[in-house]
């Protein structure tokens, strides 16, 4: 995924339509170099295919009406510092 910035979303649908197809392509090239993947070996796939994608900062991948400003950024990080399964 580093090969380039992702396009920007306009909504999370998106966001996660493309994170799917990303996952997706890699684990089919994973099985066209093996035919026997573990399930242990497609969900590192995925953990690292999400590791890269946090790299990519809000302004990169949103469009900027969709950015968190001010007091809702502050409640959004509470609520996800709070959580017991931030992700």
């Amino acid at each position: 995924m580093q090969e380039g910035i992702p396009q920007k979303f306009s909504t999370p649908e998106e966001e996660i339509a493309f994170l799917r197809q990303q996952i997706a392509a890699k684990e089919h090239a994973l099985l066209e170099r093996s035919a026997e993947v573990d399930q242990a070996d497609v969900e590192t796939l995925g953990r690292q295919q999400l590791n890269e994608y946090v790299s990519f900062t809000p302004k990169m991948v949103l469009e900027p009406e969709f950015e968190l400003q001010g007091q809702d950024l502050a409640e959004s990080v509470e609520t996800v510092t709070t959580a017991s399964d931030p992700v």
